[in-house]
């Protein structure tokens, strides 16, 4: 997916033909903080699907996690799926028009619940633990610095903006956003 528009057309084309989602039963979509893609008309028409969208942070979709849990057996289930091919269809090769039909055969094969359950605990989302996500990152002279090694003083707040409330503001308005201490 590359921008919110195609996002939207697999939620919408895919995911709710196969998720029920209702004010009773919202579903939560976890997704990859690396590329943003999801815009407010994207949100508002989630929230209309009881779709909640997450935003994960980069460092919690790092390879590390996601390598080892999931993606190491979908491989391999892939590649036996590759051989069995070759071996089916001699004389043939495995070429583009293959790879879909392999790739979802695997991951019927693998991506089951005791695979996932693991992953997402690797990731710290289920049990939630903040302390799995990595803060680090390379500064201007390409040095590491951890964040979580900073300092941190009595004065930090977050600040925390409720997106389902839309505003009436007039230009020159000025909007005052609620923090609360850490």
């Amino acid at each position: 997916m590359t921008n919110g528009r195609s996002f939207q057309k697999f939620l919408k084309d895919h995911f709710l033909s196969i998720v029920p989602c209702s004010r009773d039963n919202p579903v939560l979509v976890l997704y990859d903080g690396h590329r943003p893609y999801v815009n407010m008309p994207l949100i508002d028409w989630a929230e209309q699907q009881f779709i909640v969208l997450y935003l994960m942070p980069p460092q919690a979709v790092s390879a590390q996690h996601t390598e080892d849990s999931a993606f190491q057996p979908l491989k391999a289930a892939y590649q036996q799926q590759c051989d069995q091919f070759l071996i089916d269809n001699i004389g043939r090769i495995v070429t583009r028009y293959d790879v879909c039909d392999l790739v979802g055969k695997a991951y019927q094969q693998v991506m089951t619940q005791e695979v996932i359950v693991p992953t997402f605990r690797n990731m710290g989302v289920v049990p939630y633990d903040p302390t799995v996500v990595s803060y680090a990152y390379e500064d201007d002279d390409g040095e590491v610095v951890d964040r979580a090694d900073e300092q941190e003083s009595d004065e930090v707040k977050y600040v925390f903006v409720d997106v389902h409330v839309k505003s009436e503001q007039t230009e020159g308005e000025e909007v005052a956003l609620k923090t609360e201490p850490l």
